[in-house]
């Protein structure tokens, strides 16, 4: 009777390690804290922002990048900045002037006329949950792109990852799909 609940046990054991992948806290890389990171942020930003506060986030997105593109003063806030977890202080700077930027423009665009003219009253929650992918994956690239090459190998970053949020190609993607999302999910006209 012993060996049978063994063999169960071992078998048991067995199938959950094939279940879970073989994770184990010793194998934890960034893949993993990227994917959990992502998960996190679409579902916070589906369910906690709602239905305009979606649109105005994905166009303060936008603003936010342009006005990072054009800021002039990041080397000088640079020199605040140092390597923190292997990253460079160029990383640093570039997320925390973005966060400032979009955390601005979304205040700002939250109490203007456009508002109202963004509301999605009529959307479902799949709608809404799809542009929060979409705008979850334009920022997982967007910080890809505030990394370097050096910071991204630090990192130990998987090829995947780097192939579908960090070339220049995958990353203007990601900045264009949202722009689609919204030409095909319109609200719909009063009758």
């Amino acid at each position: 009777m012993n060996n049978f609940f063994t063999k169960v046990l071992l078998g048991l054991n067995d199938f959950s390690k094939n279940l879970m992948g073989g994770f184990s806290l010793e194998k934890f890389n960034m893949d993993v804290l990227v994917a959990l990171f992502l998960l996190v942020v679409i579902f916070l930003v589906a369910f906690s922002l709602g239905k305009t506060k979606i649109l105005l986030a994905i166009v303060s997105t936008y603003i936010a990048l342009f006005l990072l593109a054009i800021f002039p003063f990041v080397f000088q806030i640079e020199k605040f900045f140092g390597d923190w977890f292997g990253l460079s202080a160029v990383f640093w700077t570039r997320l925390s002037v973005f966060v400032l930027f979009f955390a601005v423009s979304l205040a700002i665009l939250n109490k203007s006329i456009l508002k109202p003219r963004m509301s999605m009253q009529e959307s479902s929650p799949f709608s809404i949950l799809f542009l929060s992918i979409l705008e979850s994956g334009f920022l997982v690239s967007a910080l890809m792109a505030f990394s370097d090459s050096a910071s991204q190998s630090k990192l130990g970053l998987s090829p995947w990852l780097l192939a579908y949020f960090g070339t220049p190609t995958s990353q203007f993607i990601w900045a264009v799909l949202p722009l689609l999302a919204l030409v095909f999910l319109r609200r719909k006209k009063a009758v």
